[in-house]
Order: structure tokens, then C-alpha cells, then sequence
């Protein structure tokens, strides 16, 4: 299962950033302005992980 989850929590994570009201929208614009937008997809598809 975890090998088949990782790649679709990228797309899911790259998907949830346009959204303006979502939660892991705000967390990767206020991941993103601190560390960079490829640190902020990460954390964002860890969180998308650790809440599923």
C-alpha cells in the first residue's frame, strides 16, 4: 500500500496548493514562504499520509 500512496499524495499535495480555504493549502503557502515550494509539497504529502 505504501508504495502506491506516495506518488498519488504528490499529485494530491500539488492539487490541494491553488485551493485558498483548504487545509493543506494553507500549510504549503505558509510552508512555502519560509523553506520553498519543494519542501512545502513534501510536508504537505506527509501530512495528506498521516491523516489517511
Amino acid at each position: 500500500m505504501g508504495a502506491r500512496c506516495v506518488p498519488t499524495s504528490g499529485t494530491a499535495a500539488m492539487a490541494a496548493a491553488p485551493s485558498k480555504t483548504s487545509y493543506p493549502a494553507v500549510e504549503y503557502r505558509r510552508i512555502a514562504t519560509r523553506r520553498g515550494p519543494i519542501k512545502a509539497v513534501v510536508a504537505v504529502e506527509n501530512t495528506i499520509l498521516t491523516t489517511v
